[in-house]
């Protein structure tokens, strides 16, 4: 079995703090996620896509196809099953700091600020000038449909909200593509142990860690239509971390969160050796139940080690 696709990589700089909302308050502070999700990514780059290419340019509206059935919105930025469209990667920063950015509440009726009401924005700031984003294209996205793609990534990029205190710009220096695939090495049934590093935020979408797992695993076999997948006997682990994550519904702009198993993370996986390929999809696409929000934005992540 051979999958092919497309690998897009952008080098980029932010020009200003960016951020990305948790839903969460401290006190008056509202909290930023030290990373940009691919849903924030996807986000900004869907919206570019519409307004340049779409008649119904109105993002929260364009859920049935109409006239976008000619820019292929919806099976790019909305389609949120395994093996087609568009797979956005999150960002993880090494060098970054988090900061805060304190303002006052203006009245809207006097148009001046209110006595003692502070509010303060923590902004991420990342430092490294050198960036990249990942974008992997499916075998569903023809060259027309990627260099759409790219116009869309070129025109004003900007990621999270404050848009209009001028955070969350991108800066694109270059946009390169290859072509990449997965191949299916002929393996026996042999029993076989798997020791695995969670590179991303896995989305707990199911009851626990191990169900969610297992379903991820099962939609990512399913959608790219690997037959000869068995569930994994036995995971292994110690113990884990989660986090809040949270997004906009692509429907009507609603707040989603969920819980998060947060790197670092090791566990073990028990099957046998064909269980390998499925893993090498993990590693490239994520390990994510189909029709989540979370599914293709660069969370679910996983490495063999």
């Amino acid at each position: 079995m051979k999958i092919t696709a497309k690998l897009m990589e952008l080098k980029w700089e932010a020009k200003n703090p960016i951020h990305i909302g948790k839903g969460m308050l401290i006190g008056n502070t509202h909290l930023t996620m030290d990373y940009i999700p691919g849903t924030s990514i996807k986000g900004a780059i869907g919206n570019n896509f519409l307004k340049l290419f779409c008649i119904n340019n109105e993002f929260a509206t364009c859920t049935k196809g109409g006239n976008c059935k000619k820019c292929k919105f919806p099976d790019i930025f909305l389609n949120n099953n395994h093996s087609s469209g568009v797979y956005f990667y999150s960002f993880i920063p090494e060098d970054y700091k988090l900061e805060n950015q304190y303002s006052v509440t203006i009245d809207p009726d006097t148009k001046s600020s209110k006595t003692g009401e502070l509010y303060n924005y923590q902004k991420l700031v990342i430092i490294s000038k050198d960036n990249t984003l990942k974008l992997i294209m499916t075998d569903t996205i023809d060259e027309e449909i990627v260099e759409k793609i790219k116009t869309a990534i070129n025109v004003n990029l900007q990621v999270g909200s404050r848009k209009s205190w001028g955070w969350g710009i991108i800066n694109i220096k270059s946009i390169k593509t290859k072509d990449i695939e997965i191949l299916e090495k002929n393996s026996t049934s042999k029993e076989k142990t798997f020791k695995i590093e969670l590179k991303s935020p896995f989305p707990i979408t199911e009851r626990n860690f191990d169900e969610t797992l297992k379903k991820g695993f099962r939609d990512l076999a399913k959608g790219f239509q690997f037959d000869d997948y068995q569930d994994f006997t036995k995971i292994n682990y110690q113990r884990y971390e989660i986090k809040p994550i949270s997004t906009r519904s692509e429907i009507n702009t609603k707040v989603i969160r969920n819980m998060a198993v947060t790197p670092p993370f090791y566990f073990e996986l028990f099957g046998t050796s064909k269980n390998e390929f499925v893993l090498k999809l993990g590693q490239i696409f994520g390990v994510t139940t189909s029709n989540s929000p979370w599914t293709k934005t660069g969370y679910g992540l996983i490495k063999l080690v």
